[in-house]
């Protein structure tokens, strides 16, 4: 309601996590909290497992963040939406911060807050361009190994950076190759805008760098060909013509500005 009346409206809504734990705990098999669950592919049985622990199991804050987040996106008719957490360094008590928005602006401004506070804020998705997914061959409670999700609980900090680099730098390129005519820069940000951590600056700055590589095509708005920087209105296409490397799906390294490496690509994906 309010943004079909307000279509410019930013709203921002703050959870007690331990608040949310102790509400759907006492759901039990009520189905209204376990649909969002059940849809991430997460087993019946882990599920179970979650409940009786409660509290005690941080898998809950993942689960929150990656069950619930669009459910609350869709109520609020809201395009574009931030949910990370807010990280408290005197006590284990945990805050989700949602951020709802109409415009992808909006939505990059607020996460360009939480990079510039760092460590006030956390997430527990992945770095790239799709942060959302569960993952059964990564889940503790099925194969005793490594987190929930994958990952570990995620700082925006220089660490945090330099992960959402090398993820981009390889999901980048196949995303682009997905629209065969090209894709506009814009357009390319607003489908991956809920998806990633990353502000809309930083998927600029690894897409300059394939750039450079000649590993991505830019042209502006009258056709002029781009060599470094990538503007909102530039048509994004992958190259017609790719190194001898990627058509054989060997790996490339991508150099930044300073030479230093930052990741290594695979371009298997080329293979048809």
């Amino acid at each position: 309601m309010i943004f079909s009346r307000l279509p410019r409206a930013e709203i921002i809504l703050t959870f007690s996590t331990d608040a949310a734990i102790n509400y759907i705990s006492t759901l039990d098999d009520d189905p209204r909290w376990r649909k969002p669950f059940e849809s991430l592919g997460l087993p019946k049985e882990r599920i179970d497992k979650m409940q009786e622990e409660k509290q005690e199991n941080k898998d809950w804050r993942q689960l929150i963040q990656f069950g619930l987040h669009q459910d609350i996106c869709l109520q609020s008719g809201a395009k574009f939406y931030t949910p990370f957490f807010i990280a408290s360094e005197k006590s284990n008590r945990s805050y989700w911060l949602v951020h709802l928005s109409n415009h992808e602006k909006a939505r990059d401004v607020m996460t360009e807050l939480h990079w510039g506070l760092k460590n006030y804020f956390s997430h527990y998705g992945g770095p790239g361009l799709w942060m959302f997914g569960y993952d059964p061959m990564k889940d503790t409670g099925i194969t005793g190994q490594h987190e929930l999700f994958g990952e570990t609980e995620y700082s925006f900090d220089e660490a945090a950076k330099e992960r959402t680099q090398h993820a981009i730098i390889e999901q980048l390129p196949k995303l682009i190759y997905e629209f065969p005519d090209g894709i506009r820069y814009l357009e390319l940000y607003r489908r991956v805008a809920n998806t990633t951590p990353a502000t809309s600056e930083h998927i600029k700055e690894i897409a300059a760098l394939l750039l450079e590589a000649k590993e991505l095509e830019a042209r502006g708005p009258n056709n002029e060909h781009r060599r470094s920087r990538i503007e909102k209105n530039d048509i994004l296409r992958y190259p017609r013509q790719t190194t001898l490397f990627g058509n054989f799906g060997l790996s490339d390294i991508i150099r930044s500005r300073d030479g230093k490496k930052i990741c290594r690509r695979n371009y298997s994906f080329l293979k048809r």
